[in-house]
This record gives C-alpha cells, structure tokens and sequence, in this order.
C-alpha cells in the first residue's frame, strides 16, 4: 500500500512541474507571441515605404507581370499594373489583409489587377478555363530587408517581389510614365530585328529576344558548336523591364533591362550593362528557327516584295502580280506566303483585295506534303490545289512550277536597303539564283 502511494505521489508531482508557465519554448516565446510578431512585422513592412512599391510577379501559364502598389493603413491599396494599356495609368483600389494561415499571409481579398491574373473566365486574361494564367492572391511572407520584400504564392509558389519606390519613382507611375515606358520599350523591338549582346565565355554572339506572351529568350551557338537556349520571363517597370527571377546565360545573370537616349542594355546582377546590338540576319542557323513548331514557320510577302534584293524569282512574282491584276480589274495581290502548317503538310497561299472596299479574297491555296532535314533542305511532293487555284492556273502557273523545281534550301536573304531585315528563303538547290523569299513569321 505505501508503495502505491508513493507511486500516486510521484506522478502528482510530475504533472504540477508541467504547468503552462515553467515550459521552456524552443523559441524563448510563447506561440501567440510569435505569430502575432510575425503578422506585425508583415503589416509594418508593408507600411514602411511611403511612397509605395514596384512589384513583379510570374505567372505559371504566361510571363510576368508588373504592379505599382501602395499600402494603407486601413489595409486599402491603390494599384497599377502592365497588364494592359489602361491598367497600367488608371488606379485600382482594392483591400487586402494580413492573415496566419499556417505562416504570416498577404492577402488580396478583392478584385483588383493582381487577383484578375487567376480569374478563371478565359476571356478576362487569356488564361485556361477555371484556372486563369495561374496565379495567386495569398503569398506568404518570407523576408524583409532595407528595401525588399519577397513573399511566395501559396498554391502556385510564384514569387512577389516588393521594392520600395522614392519619391520621384512615386511621381513618375502617378503622371501616367508607367504607360509610356512600357510604349517606349514595345516600340524598341518593334523596330529592332536580331538583338543581340556579347558575353564573356562564348565567341558568338547572343541573341535576346522577347515574346509576344512576355517571355524572353536568350540563344547562341557554343563553341562547341551546339545551340543554347535559356528561357525566362519579364514585366515592365519604368524605363525598361525587370526579370523577376534573374536569369543565368554562360558566365552572366542577367536581373533587368533598361532603354536609356533610344538605346536599351541588358543589367546583370552586378550591375555591369550589356547593349543590345542589331544584325542583319538572325544570330542563329536558319534551320534551328524555321519549323513549323520553332520560332518561324512562314515566309511572307505583303502588298509588294521586299525592296533591295537580288532575285530570278522577282520577275516571276511580277508577272504572276500583272497578270491576276488583268485577269481581276479592281484587285490587286495582298500577300503571298509559304507556310509549314504541321509536320507533315506545308502550303503556299495566294490572297487578294479589292480595291477600294478593301474585302479580301483567297486566290488559291496550294498544299504539299513535306520532308525537312537537319541541313534544312525541304523536299516538297504530292501538290493539291484548291478550286480557286484551278480555275486561276494561267495566272498562278509560274507559282506552280516554281514549287514544282525543288528541293530548296532554307536561306537567310540579305537586302540593299537598311530599313528590311528579317528575310528567309527557300533556295533551290539546282537553281541558287532563282531565291523565294518573305518576312519571316510566325502564323
């Protein structure tokens, strides 16, 4: 018996040296005191920049995207975005809080132009159905330094990056520069063809180039003679654009670009500057772009050939030109193209307009099947032609024979006049002289 009640004893004594009070925390806090730390130094990080934030958030389905942000204390927010011409000069106020799920959260709980990302009606964002580009609205809270913030997607882990805007940078996203700069910037490569820089660790030249999705590519050649390609995404900022995750080309990372008196350099983490310069022709072996899956699968003709090149087949393109004309008073050529629509089928289209009402109509449409190697030289075989072009076969019969004369050799094409670049070619092997050729596209 008294050893029972030893034992009773002891185990009573055990439980009362267990109270709340005497436990030692791991981190010398008691758990309310740590999360309530936490979402305060999320809250006061927030509010610690007066004069707003630029931010930069990937999506999983298309590129970046970039914000200005301002932070109220009545968790309000005023907001600008890239998403498009209006988001970016006209203010967005929405709320957004500061909540624990699991860890400190940023939340953006009402619609704004970061929440539209991840709206699930394609037609709002150009995203999938029920996910949208696949962002997201809550982000964790991971650092706070002198002028960063970074914070993580809880679904999709894309990462928000805050940096702290002076005055002037404040000024500048609220007079509608914002807007500006992104023209600016879109303008630039609009009217720059085959950008490209040089780096250490390579002997050639790479080429940078941005997408229509705000992606961006970086490529090159070797020097073992193999063709690299890294690939990342940007957003606009003021006076140029922003890699919200760098990007590691040869021995550089690459974190921003900027467009400074009409010339635009690519900034690597060190803040050494790389200007980006143009050529003639693209950087790379036509046959690692042209494809119908790669970078270009068309060669196309507007309203008139190019000007300044040397061809036999420019006269073949007259004489087709002049005699539909003839054959259809009022109309006139609109474009010619050579296309690879799959991997197995590539076609040869004829399209006209009527002038003055501007309808267009298709002339003909020539479809082949198609082998492509790895020197790219095209065999074509099998033609097809549809009614259009049948019944138009004295006009469109040079065309015919032309596609008849191959194999042909993919070919960049030089031209005389400074103002047209960006030619490819189809280069019959038995003929070199005798060259089609067109803007090369993606269509």
């Amino acid at each position: 018996m008294k050893k029972i009640l030893l034992v009773f004893i002891t185990i009573i004594l055990i439980f009362s040296s267990c109270k709340k009070d005497n436990v030692e925390f791991i981190f010398d806090k008691q758990p309310e005191a740590r999360v309530k730390e936490k979402l305060d130094l999320l809250q006061n990080s927030l509010l610690s920049s007066p004069y707003g934030w630029k931010a930069a958030l990937n999506t999983k389905v298309e590129g970046g995207y970039g914000f200005y942000i301002d932070f109220k204390k009545d968790q309000t927010l005023k907001m600008l975005s890239d998403f498009s011409s209006t988001s970016s000069n006209t203010l967005k106020e929405s709320t957004y809080r500061v909540t624990w799920t699991m860890d400190a959260v940023l939340m953006f709980d009402t619609y704004n132009y970061l929440t539209l990302l991840q709206d699930p009606t394609p037609s709002v964002n150009g995203g999938t159905a029920g996910n949208g580009l696949q962002s997201d609205i809550e982000f964790e809270f991971l650092s706070a330094s002198v002028d960063t913030l970074k914070l993580k997607g809880k679904r999709y882990a894309q990462m928000l990056t805050l940096v702290k805007l002076k005055e002037n940078e404040q000024k500048s996203y609220l007079d509608g520069e914002y807007k500006t700069s992104i023209n600016n910037v879109r303008a630039y490569f609009a009217s720059h063809s085959n950008n490209y820089i040089e780096i250490g660790g390579t002997n050639n030249k790479v080429e940078f180039v941005l997408t229509n999705t705000k992606g961006c590519v970086f490529q090159y050649v070797s020097n073992e003679g193999d063709v690299q390609s890294v690939s990342g995404k940007f957003n606009y900022e003021l006076n140029g654009i922003n890699f919200n995750e760098p990007i590691n080309v040869g021995q550089e990372i690459f974190a921003r670009g900027e467009l400074v008196d009409g010339e635009f350099y690519l900034i690597n983490d060190k803040n050494t500057r790389f200007k980006l310069n143009q050529n003639s022709v693209p950087i790379l072996p036509i046959e690692t772009l042209f494809a119908y899956n790669k970078t270009y699968n068309t060669l196309h003709i507007g309203l008139s050939q190019p000007n300044g090149v040397t061809s036999d087949f420019n006269s073949i393109y007259t004489i087709v030109k002049n005699a539909y004309a003839a054959l259809n008073p009022g109309r006139h050529i609109l474009q010619f193209y050579f296309r690879l629509s799959s991997s197995t089928k590539a076609e040869v289209a004829v399209q006209s307009q009527v002038t003055p009402n501007g309808t267009t109509y298709a002339a003909g449409i020539a479809t082949y099947d198609y082998k492509l190697d790895e020197k790219g030289v095209i065999t074509l075989s099998n033609p097809i032609y549809d009614g259009n072009w049948t019944a138009r076969i004295t006009q469109l019969g040079p065309i015919r024979d032309y596609f008849l004369s191959g194999p042909f050799k993919l070919t960049y094409v030089t031209s005389s006049d400074p103002s047209v670049s960006n030619l490819g070619g189809l280069q019959p092997l038995n003929t070199p002289n005798n060259v089609f050729y067109g803007a090369l596209r993606k269509q």
